[in-house]
């Protein structure tokens, strides 16, 4: 009996890779199963250990754990086979420019690296500390983590002029911290660029636009820390992940500042009226509920449209720089139909872009570093950052 129910947990956990979540749990076991359901492999293997011949219930349960394990790795090897399309599309919107060179750290030689997915990539230490960037009122105190490249410590001489990459977290507005998914901060440090992570205002007490706002100002105080931490304030790239996508893409598609050299926005919301009508999954994230509390007018409203226009990036496209956009096809909270509205409006202005489409991915597929979309999305930054801040 406990092979037979263990054999129908996984094959639960990799229909759920195929099939629309029906509400937010649900979608938290299909990001697991997506993303880290490679490491089914021992369990399942657990299933043909002897004794499984001993009743029916043992050799259905073994037969599952089969079934299971092709559904839970089919993401890999999707992640494989596209690794070779976006292989070959990056060398063509970008041309055939090598990563930062770091004979240390070398760039990754494959969107995926099978060996990656159990070992791990490495990540060395670096140095982190946290700065004020700016004051709201009495108590709330805006901040800021510098990760300092190796070489730009105080005393080691002249400090390197690096790019900077600022990087948003994610939260729908509400939440979320600049603490979050910091393993992609650590590689780029480690890779030549400094990163920023930094947190803005949250939730209903701060709508749109003071998120943005804030973003505005931490460019600005980081514009006039470069000398001291030892990066290039002429080369600065956006970096955001859902929410923080979207406050991204607006400050570097809203304001013409030439230090903005480029912008990656990760399952970004680009258009929030269309966003608001065709919200993707309702019972995973409230979408409408979440739009009027960012913005603080439901789009039915009278005079809502110019507002919603107003946050919305696509708006603002001719303005844009070098974009990189990032997306599984699979997500329920933000629907790709986002990131292919804006990457037909780049494609008609001609502005360089890069839009990464994940056949297997869901919404946070990124945040298991070493997974599959992990991996290929941390290929297709490191050659886009090297295209923009060679």
């Amino acid at each position: 009996m406990g092979r037979l129910l263990w054999g129908l947990l996984c094959v639960a956990v990799g229909v759920l890779t195929l099939l629309p979540p029906l509400n937010r749990p649900l979608w938290i076991v299909s990001l697991a199963g997506t993303e880290w359901g490679y490491w089914f492999l021992i369990p399942v293997l657990l299933l043909w250990l002897p004794g499984w011949r001993g009743s029916a219930m043992s050799r259905m349960g073994a037969c599952l754990g089969l079934f299971a394990l092709v559904l839970l790795i089919a993401p890999v090897f999707k992640a494989w086979a596209y690794g070779k399309v976006l292989k070959a599309d990056m060398a063509v919107a970008m041309g055939h420019i090598a990563p930062r060179a770091n004979a240390e750290h070398p760039a990754r030689g494959a969107p995926l690296v099978w060996q990656d997915l159990f070992r791990g990539v490495s990540l060395p230490q670096v140095e982190s500390y946290a700065m004020s960037y700016a004051k709201r009122g009495e108590d709330v105190v805006l901040e800021v983590d510098l990760y300092r490249p190796p070489g730009n410590a105080p005393g080691s001489g002249e400090p390197i002029r690096r790019p900077l990459v600022i990087v948003l977290h994610d939260g729908n507005w509400e939440s979320g911290s600049r603490t979050e998914q910091m393993n992609l901060n650590v590689y780029l440090t480690n890779h030549g660029y400094a990163v920023a992570a930094i947190d803005y205002r949250l939730g209903s007490s701060a709508p749109y636009p003071a998120a943005l706002d804030d973003l505005f100002d931490a460019i600005q105080y980081l514009k006039g820390q470069a000398l001291s931490v030892g990066f290039d304030s002429r080369r600065i790239i956006l970096l955001g992940r859902g929410s923080g996508a979207q406050l991204a893409l607006l400050a570097a598609y809203r304001r013409v500042d030439p230090a903005i050299v480029g912008v990656i926005a990760l399952y970004p919301p680009t258009d929030l009226g269309y966003w608001y009508l065709n919200p993707g999954s309702q019972a995973v994230v409230d979408v409408r509920r979440v739009l009027q509390s960012h913005l603080g007018v439901a789009f039915e409203m009278v005079g809502a449209r110019p507002l919603y226009e107003s946050a919305s990036p696509r708006t603002f496209a001719n303005g844009a720089p070098p974009t990189l956009l990032i997306h599984g096809l699979r997500d329920p909270v933000i629907p790709s139909a986002q990131s292919d509205r804006l990457a037909e409006r780049l494609h008609q202005l001609r502005v360089p872009h890069v839009y990464v489409k994940l056949p297997w991915a869901t919404h946070g597929c990124d945040s298991n570093f070493h997974g599959p979309c992990g991996q290929v999305t941390t290929y297709a930054i490191e050659r886009f950052l090297s295209f923009v801040a060679p």
